[in-house]
């Protein structure tokens, strides 16, 4: 500690000093179960209590997290949304890079082209072939516009060359209830958030996005799904 014209600097006081708050997404969520057991542990190491709190999809908690004061307590965890939406959308209430400064990449995962048990497929080929046979008439859930699974959809059908239908649901619980209840034919969930529903035959998991070989891609054989693969 320096002292100026013979009096003690007073000390700043030492981070935090209350208790911290983390913003995300949906509850129930894969990112959800992942923030909840990094913030038990953080509030061991810190001295104060971390809180999750979630604020829904889309821009929800990126836009409350840039409006509270830039002092550290108030922090966000979120998945790819928080900057690709900004690139799709015109009224998103933050700025990526003037608003916000990044602290660590917590978690990385990959996602499950999954179908419902009810569909006559066993593997990507055979949701191609009856995709192109019935164009149209099949649809996808997703979340909110921009999310992983909205665009990895997407993607799958350009490349794919084939007529799905997106169904836009609240968030993503809200959008794999609807692939389990069998009001969409297929969606592309996160492995975390479906990993348990595939397990006990609620959907079926067709590939694994990666692109290229990954040690995730052993959830496939655990599944026993046939034609299950990784895909790029």
């Amino acid at each position: 500690m320096r002292a100026r014209h013979g009096t003690a600097q007073a000390a700043a006081p030492e981070f935090p000093t209350r208790p911290i708050r983390i913003l995300a997404s949906e509850a129930g969520g894969g990112n959800d179960a992942a923030i909840r057991l990094i913030a038990q542990n953080l509030t061991a190491s810190m001295g104060q209590p971390v809180i999750v709190e979630n604020r829904g999809g889309g821009s929800l908690a990126g836009e409350a997290v840039a409006k509270s004061p830039a002092d550290g307590h108030t922090l966000l965890y979120y998945g790819n949304t928080f900057w690709l939406l900004p690139l799709m959308r015109s009224n998103v209430g933050y700025d990526v890079e003037r608003d916000f400064a990044p602290i660590v990449l917590a978690t990385r995962q990959y996602s499950v082209l999954a179908v419902h048990p009810s569909l006559p497929v066993r593997s990507v080929k055979e949701l191609i072939a009856l995709a192109r046979a019935r164009p149209g008439e099949l649809n996808y859930s997703s979340a909110a516009t921009g999310t992983v699974n909205h665009l990895s959809a997407e993607l799958f059908k350009s490349l794919a060359h084939i007529n799905v239908v997106r169904i836009s649901y609240k968030g993503i619980v809200s959008a794999l209830n609807a692939l389990m209840s069998g009001e969409v034919q297929l969606m592309f969930p996160g492995a975390s958030s479906v990993t348990w529903h595939v397990r006990i035959g609620r959907v079926k998991a067709l590939a694994i996005t990666s692109p290229q070989p990954s040690p995730a891609s052993r959830i496939c054989r655990q599944w026993r799904v046939p034609g299950c693969r990784t895909t790029g």
